[in-house]
């Protein structure tokens, strides 16, 4: 099974997946977690370049899908029960749909996740996470986010809309957030 936690930088998406992540250990869950870019040697420094310079949107686009091809056929490979990644395809068309034709984003996209001629790794259940919260240090990704946090946000409610495979997450502090997580994963995971 293979669960994507995405949303708008600062939503507290990757936190929650540290939490999940090892409440999943304490139950001796078998699982893998990965982050889109960052969990291949070239992904990490794609995301190092995305958190020091500014990447207009065609380079961020092609960048980031090599990344996501390189990482598609890591998970490919995984043999565990469950993969967990921190962002994935949503992100593309909430960070670059701004800037480029939605047509060229899907067919990239799609390309993107492919691991042979027929294989694609799509996920089987996104988590959204869209309420920003303040932080003290932005990066340059935070605050590409900031300024243009209603139109991110709306891009990934619209991907949300009639997929019964995701999930935002509601409005919360970190524990409330996290109660509505184990119970989402409760019941998807027969647990």
């Amino acid at each position: 099974m293979f669960i994507v936690f995405d949303g708008i930088d600062g939503a507290g998406k990757t936190t929650q997946l540290r939490k999940i992540s090892t409440w999943l250990k304490e139950l001796n869950y078998d699982h893998s977690v990965f982050k889109d870019p960052g969990s291949t040697k070239i992904g990490q420094k794609i995301r190092e370049i995305f958190l020091n310079n500014k990447v207009d949107a065609l380079s961020a686009l092609f960048l980031l899908s090599a990344a996501r091809t390189m990482l598609a056929n890591k998970i490919a490979k995984y043999n565990t029960n469950l993969v967990i990644c921190d962002r994935y395809t949503d992100s593309t068309f909430a960070y670059q749909g701004k800037f480029l034709d939605k047509k060229l984003i899907e067919e990239i996209v799609e390309i993107s996740i492919l691991v042979n001629k027929t294989e694609r790794v799509a996920p089987d259940y996104v988590f959204l996470f869209l309420n920003q919260y303040k932080k003290k240090d932005l990066n340059l990704m935070d605050k590409v986010a900031s300024e243009n946090a209603d139109y991110i946000n709306q891009v990934f409610y619209e991907r949300s809309i009639d997929k019964k495979n995701y999930f935002i997450v509601p409005e919360g502090d970190i524990d409330f957030q996290f109660n509505f997580l184990q119970a989402k994963f409760k019941e998807i995971l027969c647990l």
